[in-house]
Formats: C-alpha cells, structure tokens, sequence
C-alpha cells in the first residue's frame, strides 16, 4: 500500500511539473465597437520544455486561430500559423503588427475592462495534449505597456 502511495504521489508531482511547463503573462485584447466583427489577443507565453500551440478556442468567436503578420515589401499580409512553436526556455511575445490570436467571427462586443477565456490546445515536449485556459483583459493597450 505504502509504495502504491509514493506512487500516486510520485505521479501527482510530475503531472503538476508539466502543467506548470507553460507560464502565459500580460493576456489582453483590444476592445470591438458594437458589429466588429474580428479582434486581436496579445500576450507572451514560456515553456520550460518546448511545446507546440496547435489550436486556439474562445466562447466569444466562432473562430480562433493564430495568425503571424508579415511584410511583403510595403504590403502587410496575415495569414493563419498550423502550429506556434514555444522553444524550450525562451519566451514568445504575441503582439499587436506580430503573431496575435486572431478572433473572428466574434459573437458579441468585447467590452473595455472586461475578461474572457481562450484555450490553449498545446503539444508537449513529450508528445501530450493539454489545454491551457488563459483569462483575457480587454484593455485599450498592454498591461505593461503605453
């Protein structure tokens, strides 16, 4: 009994180490006019071991997705990522005119000072899938910043 508890034990440890593998700070999205159909959300995650981002979800839009904004000479383009990679001990910074979680098809106002959920469906250096619930403040700009 006493080794099937350390066991338990053992396991409950290491189950909690990697969820913990993923730190996401400073989550925020930009406020939508009555009818906007589409906003940004912004922040900068950390995982210890390395992990791949692989699908986004949020009640308040039919579609999530992470998009990468680039320039093609003076023209700025967007397009949708199938996976954001988190390299192992180093942050990525989602940011307005960078990588952002694009909501679309919003269905409802996101209001200035009020939050909301995204998931995180992510892929472990070890080959599991975990979903990360993030809470979102809709701000007019970054936490930390102007």
């Amino acid at each position: 009994m006493k080794k099937i508890l350390f066991l338990l034990f053992t396991l409950g440890v290491t189950l909690s180490a990697r969820a913990e593998d993923l730190a996401v700070s400073g989550a925020w999205a930009r406020p939508t006019v009555e009818g906007q159909g589409a906003s940004g959300v912004f922040m900068t995650i950390r995982s210890t071991s390395g992990a791949r981002v692989v699908a986004v979800h949020s009640s308040v839009a039919a579609v999530a997705q992470v998009h990468e904004m680039v320039m093609n000479g003076p023209v700025m383009t967007m397009h949708a990522l199938s996976a954001l990679e988190l390299p192992p001990q180093k942050s990525v910074v989602l940011s307005p005119g960078g990588m952002h979680i694009m909501l679309q098809d919003l269905k409802r106002q996101l209001r200035l000072g009020e939050h909301f959920q995204v998931v995180l469906d992510v892929i472990g250096a070890d080959s599991q899938s975990r979903q990360h619930y993030i809470e979102v403040e809709v701000r007019n700009s970054a936490p930390d910043g102007p």
